[in-house]
């Protein structure tokens, strides 16, 4: 389930620094910290508009698109307007909504890696499609709470999203919306950039731990106490030992800082 904001900024020359970093944590193919599916945002970096909600079964290869890495014709992509935006403003803002590795739904990149033989090849079917779904909703949800407050969708958007999850709206469904450029700190939101994830493997390890806990608090209305003893209430020791190294540790007071 999607439940954790990854926030970050870049300049036009750093585009492919992002891509492989996406492309490593991101990765169909392997078992890596994200599925590679997810709600990205792009942002305004200097006055934090939300400029464009969008959904990708690869990030990565989505991000490649819209920067011009690699080709996507130009009303399929947001290459022209992030172009645009360059020409006059020196960094953009860049989020994406996350789900765990748990959840990779099959791609073109990992569907061979399953077989008729596979016992849980239903069952993985079966998580995909829910997975999907489940990014659908929230991708349509987001756009549509934007413009429900601002009276207009974020300028690059021209669709409208799931039409479930339209419906799906509720009073506080935009806070989502406010998480894309949180610096604050906020349950929802890692204390870490991409790119310091990338190069600081406690920080991945914390946020990991995090995720589980966003899970419960974003989707069963749990504050961060009830979400921790949920997922402690196995008692599992090692579990236990490495949340009390994260709570020991001082990472929860950490700001943002791109």
């Amino acid at each position: 389930m999607l439940a954790t904001f990854i926030i970050d900024a870049y300049k036009k020359s750093e585009s492919k620094e992002i891509a492989t970093i996406l492309s490593k944590s991101c990765d169909a193919t392997t078992c890596c910290e994200w599925s590679s599916a997810g709600v990205y945002s792009f942002w305004d970096y200097y006055t934090h508009e939300v400029l464009y909600i969008g959904l990708a079964v690869d990030l990565a290869d989505r991000f490649k698109q819209h920067n011009g890495i690699i080709p996507a014709r130009d009303n399929s992509c947001k290459k022209l307007y992030i172009d645009e935006y360059f020409s006059h403003k020196e960094k953009l803002g860049y989020t994406i909504f996350v789900q765990s590795s748990l959840s990779q739904p099959i791609t073109r990149k990992n569907r061979g890696e399953i077989t008729d033989e596979d016992i849980s090849y239903d069952l993985v079917n079966m998580r995909a499609a829910e997975d999907r779904e489940d990014i659908k909703v929230v991708e349509g949800t987001m756009i549509e709470a934007y413009r429900r407050r601002h009276g207009r969708k974020p300028k690059w958007n021209k669709r409208r999203g799931s039409r479930y999850g339209t419906n799906n709206v509720r009073t506080n469904s935009y806070e989502l919306i406010e998480c894309i450029t949180k610096m604050e700190p906020h349950p929802l939101v890692s204390k870490s950039t991409f790119r310091e994830l990338e190069t600081n493997p406690t920080f991945e390890r914390y946020e990991q731990l995090l995720h589980a806990l966003r899970v419960n608090m974003l989707y069963m209305g749990m504050d961060l106490h009830t979400a921790l003893n949920v997922v402690l209430k196995n008692g599992n020791p090692m579990l236990e030992e490495q949340y009390k190294e994260l709570a020991h540790s001082g990472y929860m007071r950490k700001h943002l800082i791109l």
